[in-house]
């Protein structure tokens, strides 16, 4: 415990006697806080860094290699350093690392619409194909620049648990065998602008057969198409590609409508009649492959 000076530190009793002591005087200031000029060294601080007073503002004192700003803010802190130091040196205009984005307008993305049919028959092929399975539709353009797929297709096929491919050969019987339709037929023809196929259990993102096939049809000089990947866990995601204008719309909104044009918020179910249906046709179209060869034996 402190006690005052000359008292014996053993003593600590209150009742002890103090003795008096008288401290030294201190030098008043002479100066409030201020600029140097009015603001010198205290009398009694011998100490040579001590003026001015704490929280004033100093100027350079004599000899110094670089001005003290007359305040303390960053940026006169900043101007102490050389521009080299401070920027990067002004250049030239000149190209840099490019990352091009597009957006659409919130009121001008287009929708994809389906008719009934055709959800339904697209429903029917993710169910039943225990592989991935792919077909095709014919599409129009609406007069507000939205998607309408009318009828689904299914092709003659080779597919794998992980892979399928639209092939020339499976394109042209599915063409030859629409234009045997006459007028109607070839009107389907001219419409068959999209391709849908189903990943089973996996993710709805486009892998790189899938990539590949759409640039395929962008070299084939088609204005647009519209790209449609499903899975058994009920999502379907569609892409819209726009060639001429080079670009695409990915995951662009779609929607069923029934018959007389409405949208249908409470979506159709697969019958069995239809899915009989489907599934006869998939056995006669769609053939399994396998990557493995088993080695043939003489």
């Amino acid at each position: 415990m402190g006690v005052p000076a000359g008292t014996d530190g053993s003593d600590r009793s209150i009742a002890a006697g103090v003795v008096y002591t008288v401290l030294p005087v201190a030098a008043a200031f002479t100066n409030g806080d201020g600029d140097p000029s009015v603001s010198p060294d205290h009398g009694g601080d011998d100490d040579p860094t001590a003026a001015p007073p704490a929280l004033t503002a100093v100027a350079s004192p004599d000899g110094a290699a670089a001005p003290v700003p007359e305040t303390g803010t960053v940026s006169d802190l900043q101007s102490l350093s050389p521009a080299s130091e401070r920027q990067d040196p002004d250049k030239p205009l000149c190209a840099h690392a490019f990352r091009p984005a597009a957006a659409l307008l919130e009121t001008l993305t287009p929708t994809v619409w389906i008719s009934k049919q055709a959800y339904l028959n697209m429903c029917a092929y993710i169910d039943i194909a225990p592989e991935e399975v792919g077909w095709l539709g014919s599409v129009s353009r609406t007069a507000g620049g939205d998607f309408l797929i009318e009828e689904t297709f299914l092709l003659e096929q080779q597919v794998h648990a992980t892979e399928t491919e639209l092939s020339a050969d499976s394109i042209g019987n599915l063409t030859m065998s629409l234009l045997d339709q006459g007028a109607a037929g070839l009107e389907k023809v001219n419409k068959l602008r999209f391709w849908g196929h189903s990943h089973v259990r996996m993710g709805t993102g486009a892998s790189h057969t899938d990539e590949s096939t759409m640039r395929r049809f962008a070299s084939e000089r088609i204005p647009w198409y519209v790209r449609g990947i499903f899975n058994k866990l009920g999502r379907g995601q569609f892409t819209i590609y726009l060639f001429d204008e080079r670009c695409y719309i990915k995951d662009a909104p779609w929607a069923v409508i029934g018959d007389d044009g409405l949208t249908l918020f409470d979506l159709p179910t697969v019958d069995e009649k239809l899915r009989a249906q489907i599934a006869a046709e998939m056995q006669l179209k769609v053939k399994s492959r396998s990557f493995f060869q088993p080695p043939i034996y003489p």
